[in-house]
């Protein structure tokens, strides 16, 4: 058994619990108007607090949430980003916040991108990972800190695990040959050789079949240097390891696409976010890998056909049923700025009203409040079924608002009046 290094008590989890409670009430407020540091910052106190909960209770709802917040922010954090000036849809809890992005060149360096990318793992949070995958290494080496070679190319690594087009090998090799110990200063080469370079082996494992034990002994191995590491800091410091983000995105991992179980007794990995049988609607959602060939990808024909925007291929492929990806391309839908392929999958799936259950429906009613006219365009082609409806909104100059706000409404008005569509 790895016994965890941190110690507590059940009244410190309560004062923090408290502290946390009275910091969150303005978590929305501040989150809008000063995001570039209210999202950093509160992802901070979410991860903090989950830290607490989870080794004090286990398994609670409350844990969960947390974690989910911490999640939700620091993906968010990205998000500014990548939406300079523009208007976006923060997930946050069950619901979505309007946000204007704004960048800002702090906490935005490879290393910190990790946290957020094991989180969306951990999370099994398939739109994240896409979000998250957008982030350039421009962006890293932009940070006021800089981005060194070794975190950036480990980044790219699990960037790669998550995309079909993407040369996995290959960037494992190049990951593998950027680990130059004579590049870091002692302080940083103590922490990367602990809790970075562990992670290369162990992927390799995982994606190498019938590795199971292999990956166990890795496992072992790095989480005896993960405590190394982390017990020689203050207590304050030392909280900041209790659960490695990193070895537990990689066990699950594992699992979702390998099936390992990890075997090492230990107090760093929780068995329970691996598993996530009590995660809030994730159960359905699992960080299978795009290297992997798995029936939830989007077919290759399908996606080319997206990207290139060939209208008769699209025609083609409406009549089929694409319900086994349909998590992917919403995924997809959701992650990407391109209005044609958006609208490409809008003409995908719009034949597939079907039902009041569809999955579908909660998203694009949801869309109808983004601050973005064109997606509120798209959605309304697909809830009105009618891809006629998509020429109704179009100007000389795309996508019109006013149009757009006044099939809006007569959607609305029909929607709350009789429940249907006239």
């Amino acid at each position: 058994m790895i016994k965890n290094h941190y110690e507590t008590t059940e009244r410190y989890c309560l004062i923090a619990t408290e502290d946390y409670e009275e910091i969150m009430v303005h978590c929305i407020e501040r989150v809008q108007e000063s995001p570039s540091w209210a999202l950093p910052d509160f992802f901070k106190e979410n991860l903090n607090i989950f830290v607490e909960e989870a080794y004090q209770r286990g398994d609670t709802k409350t844990a969960w949430l947390y974690i989910k917040r911490a999640q939700q922010l620091f993906t968010g954090h990205f998000q500014l980003s990548l939406n300079d000036g523009k208007a976006f849809m923060l997930d946050f809890d069950n619901g979505v916040l309007p946000v204007t992005g704004q960048y800002k060149n702090c906490y935005t360096g490879a290393n910190h991108w990790l946290k957020a990318f094991y989180l969306a793992i951990i999370m099994r949070d398939m739109k994240a990972i896409g979000i998250l995958s957008q982030v350039s290494e421009d962006i890293f080496k932009a940070d006021e800190q800089g981005s060194e070679n070794f975190d950036n190319q480990l980044a790219a690594l699990f960037k790669a695990i998550f995309n079909p087009e993407a040369n996995f090998a290959e960037q494992l090799v190049i990951t593998t040959a950027s680990f130059i110990p004579d590049e870091f200063t002692k302080a940083r080469f103590g922490y990367v050789s602990r809790l970075f370079w562990p992670q290369l082996a162990i992927i390799q494992a995982i994606f190498t079949p019938g590795s199971e034990d292999k990956f166990n002994e890795l496992m072992k191995e790095a989480l005896k240097l993960h405590k190394e590491f982390w017990k020689k800091k203050s207590q304050s410091a030392a909280a900041e390891g209790v659960i490695s983000l990193p070895l537990t995105a990689l066990a699950v991992l594992a699992h979702d696409h390998a099936g390992y179980k990890l075997t090492v007794k230990n107090g760093y990995i929780l068995d329970w976010l691996v598993t996530a049988e009590n995660a809030p609607s994730n159960k359905a959602s699992q960080a299978h890998s795009a290297q992997a060939t798995e029936p939830t990808d989007i077919p290759p024909r399908v996606l080319q056909a997206l990207k290139e925007g060939d209208g008769s291929e699209l025609e083609s492929l409406r009549e089929q049923n694409h319900t086994q990806y349909l998590p992917a391309l919403i995924a997809l839908y959701e992650a990407e700025e391109n209005w044609d392929l958006r609208a490409g999958i809008v003409a995908l799936l719009v034949d597939r009203v079907d039902s009041t259950s569809d999955i579908l429906s909660p998203l694009m009613n949801d869309a109808l409040n983004s601050p973005d006219h064109q997606i509120r365009g798209l959605a309304l082609v697909w809830l009105y079924n009618d891809l006629s409806v998509y020429d109704q909104i179009l100007s000389d100059y795309g996508i019109d608002e006013q149009k757009v706000d006044g099939l809006k409404k007569k959607y609305l008005a029909a929607r709350d009046g009789k429940s249907e569509i006239e």
